[in-house]
């Protein structure tokens, strides 16, 4: 056993040890209440996960807000029942042991449109976004929530080897104005558009893509400031799905040239973030199934294969058919911080069956490359 895995070991011994977690790791096991195969989705590169999902839950992954199966949410349960927070320390034990009998709802509600944020009148209107004249095939998009990443991400904008126009959703707080000019400062011909915190990064690109404004582009990169403050290895997360697909400038140049010119591929990310195993449904199947059938597409047609993370290079086919979709603000959930399950998170899924559907396929960077060999 190696060190990494004899350390998990006595974490979930002492865990164990403990009378009163023994008896929560019981009680889950006596009620079926954590799909083992449904909680790895949700922490594919975690150790502690893999190899003991209950007391992974236990330890970590509640107080994370993961979901041990797909009709609990710890922090939907606390939400949904808020005359309960002084009872409730452990919501699924909670759940098990009282609030099942009486009902209480375990899962998030659908989106109300009468509780959505003010500032959504805000939201640039789709058919006013100025589309650009001009000759550049690539198309950039750079949702901004964390003003302080922007650096890094600016810093691997500059190895795309050729000219490209550049869309950035800012989210307004104290230092805009000042992230505005460092945009324009580093990008001057940049559009920056402010957009209310709804929908993470994704309901600002679903907007622009509304907009038809990527139409004439040959492909767009997808990017933002994702910092995954619940994961361990949050960071690093980031850094692999910007490097990825933002390499150094000569090897950028060699999968936007394998890309562009082979029809057969569709989006491009990186390779450790290319997500291809049933497991990863975590609670969106339903959703990704009923969203898909707006425009006729059967989700068992296709395999599960989309890029994790939401950061990949993609190609005009698969944006037309996500327009299609007609997605508004209305569609996406109020933010409160979830983990999985919101809309955000089935389309992430989605945009591997929209690339399905128009006949390409997702791919990570050394397979692009493979391919552009043969």
């Amino acid at each position: 056993m190696n060190f990494k895995l004899l350390t998990i070991y006595h974490l979930v011994r002492s865990c164990l040890i403990n009378r009163e977690m023994t008896g929560y790791a019981r009680c889950i096991e006596i009620n079926e209440a954590l799909n083992h195969s449904f909680y790895k989705s949700q922490r594919p590169r975690n150790l502690a996960a893999q190899f003991h999902p209950t007391a992974h839950y236990i330890l970590w992954g509640e107080s994370q807000g993961l979901w041990p199966n797909p009709n609990f949410s710890p922090t939907a349960y606390l939400a949904n029942n808020p005359e309960l927070a002084d009872e409730i320390q452990r919501p699924l034990w909670h759940y098990l042991t009282v609030g099942k009998a009486r009902q209480l709802r375990a899962t998030p509600f659908p989106p109300d449109p009468t509780t959505l944020p003010a500032d959504l009148a805000a939201i640039p209107s789709a058919t006013n976004l100025l589309v650009q004249e001009t000759q550049c095939d690539l198309a950039v998009v750079v949702h901004v929530f964390h003003y302080e990443l922007w650096e890094e991400i600016a810093a691997a904008l500059h190895h795309i080897p050729q000219s490209f126009d550049l869309y950035c959703t800012v989210i307004r707080r104290e230092g805009f104005d000042s992230l505005v000019a460092d945009i324009h400062a580093c990008f001057p011909n940049a559009q920056v558009l402010c957009f209310p915190n709804h929908g993470r990064d994704i309901f600002p690109f679903v907007h622009l893509v509304n907009s038809g404004i990527f139409s004439n582009y040959a492909a767009v990169c997808k990017l933002h400031t994702k910092k995954s403050m619940h994961l361990e290895d949050g960071d690093r997360w980031r850094s692999e799905l910007i490097q990825g697909i933002l390499p150094s400038s000569e090897r950028i140049r060699e999968v936007l040239d394998a890309f562009l010119a082979d029809p057969e591929i569709g989006a491009v990310v990186s390779d450790s973030n290319l997500m291809a195993h049933p497991q990863l449904w975590g609670p969106n199947r339903p959703r990704v199934t009923d969203a898909l059938g707006r425009i006729g597409i059967a989700a068992d047609r296709f395999i599960l294969r989309f890029p994790g993370g939401s950061m990949y290079w993609i190609k005009p086919e698969a944006l037309r058919l996500l327009q299609s979709m007609n997605f508004c603000a209305e569609d996406f959930e109020r933010e409160e911080g979830q983990l999985d399950g919101t809309l955000a998170h089935a389309i992430e899924r989605i945009m591997g069956f929209l690339v399905q559907h128009a006949g390409q396929r997702v791919c990570g960077v050394s397979e692009l490359s493979t391919t552009a060999k043969c």
